[in-house]
């Protein structure tokens, strides 16, 4: 992962946009920030990156919102992180953004600091947001599609999802998820 501020003072170059031409890019855009719509729009249009880092305010502008679905660029979220801005972790609209076919996934931020690696920001958002099974696996589904594996990795890991959740008993189970069975 590159961060870009150093090609920003450095203006154009032909070595500045040698590198971004030969690596995958990603663009953290905080949540709830000032011109946070603007500095989305910069990262989608003006850098072009690949994947988007936390830019769940993006559902404040439903043109860059078609533009993502439509470019297929992945989102990135963590909804532990989120809760220390906004007190319901953005999960409305990490739900919005997935009904609306954004390839958004859930995932960790300093984990020592905010309190919760990958598993605990999976059941927070689940367990605040009553996420069907169907919504989990699609979440788990994205972060593979919107990573930088290749292709054949990608389509081993989404079939190696879907035989888990084919032989998972989910009608067996107490609840729709359990905290010992999404951290494991």
């Amino acid at each position: 992962l590159i961060h870009y501020q150093w090609l920003f003072k450095l203006g154009p170059s032909t070595f500045g946009m040698e590198i971004l031409s030969n690596t995958k890019n990603s663009r953290p855009c905080d949540i709830d920030q000032v011109d946070s719509i603007d500095h989305i729009k910069q990262a989608l249009e003006v850098i072009g990156v690949e994947r988007l880092d936390h830019g769940t305010n993006i559902v404040e502008n439903s043109d860059l919102v078609d533009f993502v679905n439509q470019k297929q660029i992945g989102m990135t979220t963590c909804p532990k992180s989120n809760s220390f801005v906004s007190a319901d972790m953005k999960g409305k609209e990490i739900t919005d953004l997935l009904a609306k076919g954004i390839e958004v996934s859930v995932n960790s931020d300093d984990p020592a600091y905010f309190g919760g690696y990958i598993s605990e920001n999976y059941w927070a958002l689940a367990e605040a947001y009553d996420l069907s099974v169907d919504q989990v696996v699609q979440i788990a589904k994205n972060s593979f599609n919107s990573s930088w594996i290749s292709d054949q990795q990608k389509r081993n890991y989404v079939q190696e999802i879907d035989d888990f959740v084919a032989n998972y008993d989910f009608e067996g189970s107490v609840a729709k998820f359990s905290k010992k069975s999404i951290l494991v």
